[in-house]
Parts: structure tokens; sequence; C-alpha cells
């Protein structure tokens, strides 16, 4: 069975993912063109942060 720290350190390896994808689209924005490319990497950011927000607030409940 996993324990709450065991549940907080996924967490922050997930959070670190999500960041880090985010990241990267806003690198792919800044430097592309195409705005079929562009589209596609603004939905993906939006879409991160998203799923920044939803482990946050994951991490909130641990602390409950």
């Amino acid at each position: 069975m996993l324990s709450k720290e065991d549940y907080r350190d996924y967490l922050k390896q997930i959070e670190k993912v999500e960041k880090d994808m985010r990241e990267t689209y806003k690198n792919c924005l800044e430097k592309v063109k195409d705005d079929n490319i562009r589209n596609v990497c603004s939905k993906l950011l939006e879409d991160e942060t998203k799923h920044v927000h939803l482990v946050e607030d994951l991490e909130k409940l641990l602390e409950e």
C-alpha cells in the first residue's frame, strides 16, 4: 500500500513532467511561425497548464 509520502513523491514527479511539457510548448510558440503548429502548441500549452493545476489540487488534498 502506498503512503501519503509515496503519493506526494509521485505527484511531484508528475508536476515536473507537466511543467517541463508546458515549457516545451512555450518554446515552440516562440520559435515556430506556422499557424497550424502554433495553434496545436497553444492548445497543448493550455492543457499542460490545466494539468499542473490538477496536480496542485491533488497535492492540497493530501495535506488535509
